[in-house]
C-alpha cells in the first residue's frame, strides 16, 4: 500500500501540468536613457494552463512613483514617453503578470542628464592662440572620452589648431587662432556625446597687438 502511494505521488509530480505564472526576459531599452527620452519595456509572461488576464509595469524612481502602465502584445510591451520622467537617477520597472494569481519581476534602468560649462580668458591679442576650457558632464561626472567638439566664433565654425587635450583641472582644452579684428566676440562650444548635443557660450575681448617702440634720447 505504501509503495502504491509513493508511485501515485511520483506520477502526480511528473504528470500534473504546471499552473504557475512566470515572468521572463524583461528588458528595458535603453537601460541608460537621457532625460526626456522615451523607454521601451518588454517581457514574456507564461502560464501553460490559465489565460493571462493582465500585464502591467510599475515604475519607481528617486522620490517618484508612476501610475501602473498596462502592457500588451507578444511579447508584452509598452513605450513610456519621456515626459513621464522629470528627474535623473536610478529607476525600477516592476512587471506583473496576472493569471488567477500574480507574479512579478523587477528590472533596473537609469535616467541621465548632461551639463557643461565654458571658461575663456578675459582677453587675447589678435592672431594669438585662444584657449577655451570646456567641461562636459554626465550626471555631474566629467566626461573624459568619447566626446567630439565644434568651436564657433560669432556663429562661424572655427578649426582648432591641435587635437583637444583633457586637463584634469580645466577640462577639455580647445585652441584656436584669435580673430584679426579687435573687438569682443561670442564664442561657443558644441559637444556631441552618445547621440546627444550640449553646448556652452561666453565672450572674449580680442585686443590689437602691442606696439613696442624704442625711443633714443
Amino acid at each position: 500500500m505504501r509503495r502504491n502511494v509513493m508511485l501515485l505521488w511520483i506520477l502526480l509530480i511528473f504528470v500534473t501540468p504546471v499552473f504557475a505564472t512566470t515572468v521572463e526576459n524583461i528588458v528595458v531599452a535603453p537601460s541608460d536613457a537621457w532625460l526626456g527620452d522615451s523607454i521601451n519595456i518588454s517581457a514574456n509572461c507564461i502560464n501553460n494552463v490559465t489565460e493571462i488576464s493582465r500585464v502591467y509595469a510599475d515604475i519607481a524612481g528617486p522620490g517618484i512613483i508612476l501610475p501602473s502602465l498596462d502592457m500588451t502584445g507578444s511579447p508584452y510591451a509598452i513605450n513610456v514617453p519621456g515626459n513621464y520622467f522629470d528627474r535623473r537617477g536610478s529607476y525600477t520597472a516592476n512587471v506583473t503578470c496576472i493569471a488567477n494569481a500574480s507574479t512579478s519581476t523587477v528590472a533596473n534602468f537609469l535616467i541621465s542628464t548632461l551639463s557643461s560649462s565654458i571658461a575663456l580668458p578675459s582677453y587675447v591679442y589678435t592672431g594669438d592662440t585662444l584657449e577655451i576650457s570646456f567641461m562636459p558632464k554626465k550626471n555631474d561626472v566629467v566626461i573624459t572620452s568619447g566626446v567630439t567638439f565644434t568651436v564657433m566664433i560669432e556663429n562661424q565654425v572655427t578649426s582648432t589648431i591641435m587635437p583637444p587635450i583633457y586637463d584634469t583641472q580645466k577640462g577639455w582644452l580647445l585652441r584656436v587662432v584669435a580673430p584679426l579684428d579687435a573687438r569682443t566676440y561670442g564664442v561657443s562650444v558644441i559637444a556631441n556625446y552618445q547621440g546627444k548635443t550640449l553646448s556652452s557660450s561666453g565672450n572674449v575681448e580680442i585686443r590689437p597687438p602691442l606696439d613696442f617702440q624704442i625711443t633714443y634720447l
